[in-house]
């Protein structure tokens, strides 16, 4: 995730990655569902496979719904995939990042 992040800053800088508050970035799929919650970062980005995007969401759901929510979407998906990363643990709120590697 860290990566993803740095990667971003360093595009940004040189090639004007676009990160964004509280919305999703022109050309994110239809199809990848965003959980409930604030959307407190959204970027175009490129991962070693390929370009994507990443979403990072705030949310009151536990991680048992988080994981229910996406257990349908993570995995392959055309030339990339799709995967979703939080925190486990009893907490009152959560971060939930969703990762859409688009591939080649």
């Amino acid at each position: 995730m860290k990566s993803g992040i740095v990667l971003c800053v360093v595009m940004a800088l040189l090639t004007g990655c676009a990160v964004s508050n509280g919305t999703l970035p022109a050309g994110f799929p239809a199809d990848v569902p965003i959980i409930s919650g604030e959307i407190y970062s959204a970027r175009r980005t490129n991962f070693e496979d390929g370009r994507g995007f990443v979403v990072d969401v705030l949310t009151t759901l536990s991680y048992e719904e988080v994981v229910a929510f996406y257990a349908d979407v993570v995995g392959p998906r055309g030339n990339g995939s799709v995967l979703v990363e939080t925190t486990r643990g009893n907490t009152a709120t959560r971060y939930v990042t969703i990762a859409v590697h688009l591939g080649q």
